[in-house]
Parts: structure tokens; sequence; C-alpha cells
């Protein structure tokens, strides 16, 4: 009995199959992020919402073979699942998505993905720029014009400056 009910389901999954336009790329997404081997990847997501589009900016760990796809134009539909996530927050400090409600796991569609860029190392939760060499703001020449008159910089011309790919919290657009 097992034998021929492994073979019907079996059968209907081909069916079900070979009515999608493109059952191969149907299936490369869940079974590339199943992959145990993990990167750590920031990752821009413009999500469509009733409201026009909501953008969030996320770091986490993404399976690896998933990344090789989406990177090679081979994953264009299909979902992302990302762990681990972390996200800037308005303090300027990085914060953990996973708390008393979350898991710290997010699913997005691929298709939504703005932008994806490896990361060397995790983000450290608590910290903020400074886990980032790259990432301290330039010395404007007004900046080294003060320091050379002996005078401290002030955090007006230090927080006007942009950080890069470091954005804060998840934020809508309209």
């Amino acid at each position: 009995m097992r034998p021929l009910l492994s073979l019907s389901t079996l059968l209907l999954a081909a069916a079900l199959l070979s009515a999608c336009d493109k059952p191969a790329e149907e299936l490369r997404a869940p079974l590339a992020d199943a992959a145990p081997k993990q990167l750590w990847a920031f990752i821009h997501f413009n999500v469509p919402s009733e409201t026009g589009m909501d953008s969030y900016y996320y770091y986490g760990r993404i399976a690896q073979p998933l990344y090789r796809l989406i990177k090679n134009n081979r994953a264009q539909r299909g979902f992302i699942t990302l762990e681990e996530v972390r996200y800037w927050g308005n303090d300027d400090k990085i914060h953990a998505y996973a708390d008393r409600e979350n898991t710290g796991e997010v699913v997005f569609r691929i298709e939504d993905i703005k932008q994806i860029e490896l990361i060397a190392n995790a983000p450290q939760v608590g910290l903020g720029y400074e886990q980032y060499r790259e990432a301290k703001p330039l010395p404007t020449p007004e900046d080294n014009s003060r320091e050379q008159a002996g005078n401290e910089p002030t955090s007006s011309s230090a927080s006007s400056q942009q950080n890069g790919r470091f954005p804060a919290k998840p934020q809508t657009t309209e």
C-alpha cells in the first residue's frame, strides 16, 4: 500500500510541476535556501504595500548556494530566509531582531531584493560604527583646519557625515 501511495504522490507532484512555466526555477530557491553553509549579508528590500513601497535594511545569515543563485541571476523568484537578523537602530547601534515576540528569522521574496552585499564578519549587537574601520566618517577639510588650530570638531559636522551602507532601522517610503 505504501509504494502505491508514494508513486501516486510522485506522479501528482510531477503533474503539478509540469504545469508551471519554470518548474526548475521554482524548486531551485527552496533547495538552495535549505543548505547548511551560510554567509553574512547586508540586504536592502523594497516591498510593495498598499501605501506605496516599504524599504527594509537588514543584516542576516543567508544560505551560500541561494546567494550564488541570486548573484548569477538564476533565482529570480521564490523566498529567501534571513537568520540571526540585525538592524541599525535610531541610536546608531546594531540591534538584534530577535526579542520576546520575534525569533530573529525573517523571510522575504527574492524579487523584492534591491541590493545584497556579503560582509566579512557578523555585525555585533550593541556596537556601532566603531566595529567597521571603513565606516568612520572621513575628516572634512573644515575638521582638519580645526585640528590644526587646536579646536575639536563639533558634533554637528560629524553627525552631518553620510555613513555609507549603514542605514537606520527599517523605513517606510511613500
